[in-house]
């Protein structure tokens, strides 16, 4: 199994505990040499999901400058790619997500022709779904995405999410009962001793 962006590797560590498989990860934050966009690991990736050995593919590609929270904003729903006039700094980050993110749709395309199953995740209002290339694989379509909210799984925060998939989880929504309040993500966690959004990137088990 393939799993990109794979930060704390619970999905990894899940498959290997559950199953007989390898799972290969590429994670930027273990190393410059695990960037996916380098031409070594494209070559690499592409190579192995052809190979007939690979069995799924699995990205939690990172959210940065999809995400709608960025203020002032750098995306919109009609202007996906980019608002135009950005600072110098800020182009360049949104460069670098449509590269990940158009390089994924290749990659997503390749499972498409090979049938080999796969998921993608991000926040359900995250840009990364109104780009072209995503709304081609099915993006926006009900009856191809998994929709959630974390907190039908136990965790004190609601980050309604969605996930691409060719998987079982396609088609399916749970939402908040509404019976509760929810942890908001913004400040520090002292307990965590990092932000509540980088604590809520993990997946519940």
């Amino acid at each position: 199994f393939l799993d990109l962006y794979s930060g704390k590797k619970g999905v990894a560590k899940a498959l290997v505990s559950l199953t007989d498989t390898w799972v290969i990860t590429f994670e930027l934050e273990d190393g410059p040499n695990q960037d996916v966009l380098s031409e070594q690991n494209k070559s690499l990736i592409e190579r192995l999901l052809r190979s007939g050995f690979i069995l799924g593919l699995g990205a939690a590609i990172f959210c940065s400058s999809f995400s709608r929270a960025v203020r002032p904003s750098v995306r919109s729903a009609s202007l996906p790619y980019g608002l135009p006039n950005l600072s110098r700094k800020m182009e360049e980050k949104v460069k670098l997500g449509n590269r990940h993110a158009q390089w994924l749709a290749h990659l997503l395309q390749v499972c498409i022709e090979l049938k080999i199953h796969f998921w993608v995740e991000n926040p359900d209002g995250s840009f990364l779904w109104y780009l072209d290339e995503f709304v081609e694989l099915g993006a926006r379509t009900a009856s191809q995405v998994f929709r959630l909210d974390y907190c039908t799984l136990g965790t004190k925060w609601r980050k309604r999410s969605r996930f691409l998939t060719s998987t079982h989880l396609r088609g399916q929504k749970f939402w908040c009962s509404r019976d509760h309040t929810h942890l908001r993500l913004s400040g520090w966690s002292k307990v965590h001793g990092r932000s509540w959004t980088r604590v809520a990137q993990t997946y519940p088990k």
